[in-house]
């Protein structure tokens, strides 16, 4: 997108009074532009490779093609950022959109409330430089999991504390698959994402990771081979007893839940038996929190430019001197079990 020239926006949805709510909102910005409708995905499609929009908005349920046949073929095709925004009660079927190829997911009810949301959304994922078949470039870390020798570790000596934000999920779907179903620590995550849908999130991962799956809890205790997901409301914290603290996250509070807050809290009750991962997103959350592991000895990772969708958090970690390791999602996963044995 030129200086000059508006963002230009493609609207995908059944139906009319969505889509005229959606083109409302984004009309109340100069810099954005509303450049077509389409009512299924078939004519998604087809407009898109004819448009050839800066970004495309998307729902899931839709007549002709739904919205992961749609994703699937303009990814292959003619990639563009397309952004999901449907109702909170598919969010397993948005979440398998975002395996296809699709950046974000948010809740129609959500823009209702806050429209300068979806503004912002836009105006972010439009700057990402998607590629053709994204899962495929990947590959399937599961079908090649790294099966570790007889564990010695104790559990609870060691913790593997993960920032992930804008192109996460993805990562995510690729890296915990190849861990066993006796991986020998916790891991707790701090998810960018819209309020609603870790619900969602972690009943996607659930199919497919080998290990538990599940949001934490208040003062529930860490246990070994379980993933422990923040709430998108609460910012995690782990306390030096080794539980979970929840606190409600600040108005101000940009993006939640906050990746620094996990990870700092995280070096502070492991010091060296923390690993700190930091992967695919926007912004630099999670960069003060790795640095925090780094210092107290422990082990730092940071996701590739080529395997990320936005090289946003991991680049800025990276700037700060706090990351051991650049490695692919393939990578991380091997290096984790490595970590924990």
């Amino acid at each position: 997108m030129s200086k000059n020239s508006k963002l230009r926006v493609l609207v995908v949805d059944d139906s009319a009074s969505v889509r005229a709510r959606i083109r409302k909102i984004l009309s109340e910005d100069i810099e954005i532009e509303v450049i077509g409708e389409a009512a299924n995905g078939r004519m998604a499609a087809e407009l898109s490779k004819a448009l050839t929009p800066d970004i495309i908005i998307m729902d899931v349920v839709m007549p002709v093609l739904d919205g992961l046949q749609t994703i699937t073929q303009i990814m292959a095709e003619d990639p563009v950022p397309i952004l999901v925004l449907t109702s909170q009660s598919s969010a397993d079927t948005a979440f398998r959109c975002i395996s296809a190829g699709a950046l974000e997911v948010l809740i129609k009810s959500d823009i209702a409330t806050e429209p300068e949301t979806l503004i912002k959304k836009v105006k972010m994922l439009s700057k990402v430089k998607v590629i053709s078949h994204i899962r495929g470039k990947f590959g399937i870390v599961a079908e090649s999991r790294v099966q570790p020798d007889i564990i010695k570790t104790t559990a609870l000596k060691k913790i593997i504390a993960i920032a992930s934000s804008t192109g996460g999920p993805k990562a995510l779907s690729l890296i915990l698959p190849g861990l066993p179903d006796d991986f020998p620590c916790p891991v707790v995550i701090a998810q960018h994402m819209s309020d609603g849908f870790i619900t969602g999130l972690v009943s996607w991962l659930d199919a497919i990771v080998p290990i538990e799956i599940k949001i934490a809890e208040a003062q529930e205790p860490l246990k070994p081979a379980v993933v422990y997901f923040s709430p998108s409301e609460y910012n995690m914290e782990i306390s030096e007893e080794r539980v979970v603290n929840l606190t409600k996250r600040l108005p101000h509070e940009i993006y939640h839940p906050s990746c620094d807050k996990l990870l700092a809290s995280t070096a502070n009750a492991y010091g060296n038996g923390a690993m700190g991962v930091i992967l695919s997103g926007m912004g630099d959350d999670g960069v003060k929190g790795i640095k925090a592991i780094k210092e107290r000895g422990g082990t730092t990772l940071a996701q590739d430019k080529d395997s990320s969708v936005v090289f946003g958090m991991n680049a800025e970690a990276l700037k700060s001197g706090s990351v051991d390791k650049v490695l692919s999602v393939t990578e991380i996963c091997k290096e984790m079990i490595r970590f924990a044995n």
